[in-house]
């Protein structure tokens, strides 16, 4: 998909002008959008004076493309504001970070569209699985994390487990009828009692711990 940004009625004709240069076109309209698509191409062109195009460019900006969840950037400013708040209330926080096991194997062996089908039925598993105002995030390529506030440790590792045996049933059947499992590392960190610690910190710790976990540590 790719996004045009436009402001004025001379900047919407050109953006549509160039959008039109491909073949096999249709053309949806609406009041604040104008989505264009075609065989070749995708564009849609965001109106920067409209609400419909403030908010479509306001979930660009948070949102991971693939999963829909928060993206790395918004986790950090969220998450790190939240951990501020729980320093400051002095009250319990804990993070949990995971990978994919042999991932990168699943995509070498199985192409990428499948390893995207992966990460899509991961998040919508942990979608299921956290509570409502927990703070999940896909942090970089295979992995996801999640801020649990006002969350002692281990409560946080019965989150874990329980997320881990959801997501270690998980098995996904290719075009080519072929069965894909997904397994997870998982690693748990929380936030001491008196501490300064910040998400750096807290995200280390938490990836010591999955290390381990993959290593049988």
């Amino acid at each position: 998909m790719n996004i045009l940004i436009i402001s004025n009625d001379k900047e919407r004709q050109a953006a549509i002008q160039e959008a039109l240069s491909s073949t096999d076109l249709e053309t949806h309209h609406s009041e604040d959008l104008e989505a264009v698509s075609s065989s070749k191409a995708q564009w849609l062109l965001v109106d920067l004076h409209s609400d419909a195009g403030k908010s479509l460019l306001s979930g660009q900006m948070i949102s991971d493309s693939l999963t829909g969840l928060m993206n790395r950037r918004a986790f950090y400013d969220r998450g790190s504001a939240e951990i501020q708040r729980a320093i400051r209330d002095i009250e319990p926080l804990s993070l949990l970070l995971f990978d994919i096991d042999s991932f990168k194997a699943t995509n070498d062996k199985h192409g990428n569209l499948v390893g995207d089908q992966v990460l899509e039925a991961v998040a919508d598993t942990m979608r299921n699985t956290i509570r409502p105002y927990d703070l999940l995030a896909r942090w970089v390529g295979d992995q996801f994390i999640c801020i649990f506030p006002d969350t002692e440790q281990d409560v946080a590792e019965q989150i874990g487990m329980r997320l881990k045996e959801k997501i270690d049933s998980l098995t996904l059947t290719t075009d080519k009828d072929e069965s894909v499992s997904i397994k997870i590392n998982v690693g748990i960190s929380a936030l001491p009692e008196d501490s300064t610690l910040g998400l750096d910190a807290l995200v280390r710790q938490a990836e010591e711990a999955m290390n381990n976990s993959k290593n049988g540590a």
